[in-house]
């Protein structure tokens, strides 16, 4: 017999995520530089706080609003990977860490 368990050490529902793998390496403070699509469709870099991060999803705590899109890495033509979202509720992924 066996059995699958997860336990979920916290979470957090309705808040901005990103993917985590466009985070890339923390600063000295513990924010992280985010390429940004500004509304004239120029790249910016904006500074950002990560409060959860299972490292699948990270969960925007400060400098980016529902709706921003994002891009991976900046290049001459960067393309945006995803749209900062609100998750949670039944539809959403956990922002939980499982064993």
């Amino acid at each position: 017999m066996t059995a699958k368990v997860t336990i979920v050490l916290d979470q957090a529902n309705d808040v901005p995520t990103v993917p985590s793998s466009a985070l890339g390496t923390a600063q000295a403070d513990g924010s992280y530089r985010l390429s940004v699509v500004d509304a004239n469709g120029q790249v910016e870099q904006r500074t950002v706080t990560v409060g959860l991060n299972n490292k699948v999803t990270a969960q925007i705590d400060s400098g980016l609003a529902v709706g921003d899109r994002i891009v991976a890495r900046s290049s001459a033509t960067a393309t945006p990977v995803a749209t900062a979202s609100k998750t949670g509720g039944a539809g959403g992924p956990p922002m939980g860490m499982g064993l």
